[in-house]
């Protein structure tokens, strides 16, 4: 599956061992996806760790926190 991308591919990373804001990073192949034609390279940026972390937010601690109250 080494042939799954290829140098110049916009991508985005899940998880990444080196660090993610920067040009370049190293990670897992598993947790590397491509971005999606119609996003703005800018925009799909943070697609791995941003939208997670909203989802987390949203989905799962919000719950709990309203029977806190």
């Amino acid at each position: 599956d080494r042939d799954r991308f290829h140098v110049g591919d916009n991508v985005y990373v899940t998880r990444c061992i080196t660090g993610s804001y920067a040009t370049a990073c190293n990670a897992e192949q598993a947790d590397v996806y491509p971005l999606p034609s119609r996003l703005p390279l800018l925009a799909g940026c943070g697609l791995g760790t941003a939208f997670p972390v909203a989802y987390r937010a949203l989905v799962r601690l919000i719950p709990y926190a309203v029977f806190e109250i």
